[in-house]
């Protein structure tokens, strides 16, 4: 069985019982088209020098509750993650401070390259892969104690393949959890 949580707070300004986890008055940079992988991957290879500077000025705790949940639902050093959409390294760094994975390993994935240098500088991550997450994952089976995504669905345009990939590499009694604008 694999347990899912959704809503948790959104990196871009959506609220939960907790508070809004972002205020912002900077407009986000969003394409036109979520769909086009071409476009997210210049939109974010551009961004990846400044994001996290950016997403630190609005205020979002995103990947900080992200990683309170997971601490709160039991995971612990040895837990192997997935972080989809890792960007930066936000959440990975957010995981690993909380404990999170720093033996079982984080591991990351994005569209973006240059997001991915970020990330990896961050040393978070035992692994990071260049992948987009619209096409079949690089992963076997059942091979994560948790999937998490912060700040990604709006990206996706194929719900229904990222969710079951989510769920194909989802250990059983794996945790999967995701934040979503509103």
């Amino acid at each position: 069985r694999v347990s899912t949580t959704a809503g948790i707070g959104s990196s871009h300004g959506s609220t939960s019982a907790a508070g809004p986890s972002c205020s912002t008055s900077t407009p986000l940079r969003l394409p036109q088209s979520l769909g086009d992988a071409a476009q997210l991957r210049a939109l974010f290879d551009g961004w990846a020098l400044t994001y996290a500077q950016e997403h630190e000025s609005w205020g979002c705790v995103a990947p900080q509750r992200m990683a309170a949940m997971l601490k709160a639902a039991g995971f612990h050093a040895g837990s192997r993650v997935l972080d989809i959409g890792c960007g930066v390294g936000l959440s990975g760094a957010a995981m690993r401070a909380a404990g999170i994975g720093t033996t079982g390993g984080i591991v990351g994935v994005d569209l973006s390259d240059e997001s991915l240098d970020e990330a990896f500088a961050c040393k978070a991550y035992q692994d990071t892969r260049l992948h987009n997450l619209e096409e079949p994952w690089p992963f076997a089976d059942a091979s994560f104690d948790a999937v998490v995504a912060v700040g990604v669905t709006p990206y996706i345009s194929d719900f229904s393949h990222l969710y079951s990939e989510m769920c194909r590499v989802a250990r059983q009694g794996a945790l999967i959890s995701w934040t979503s604008l509103e």
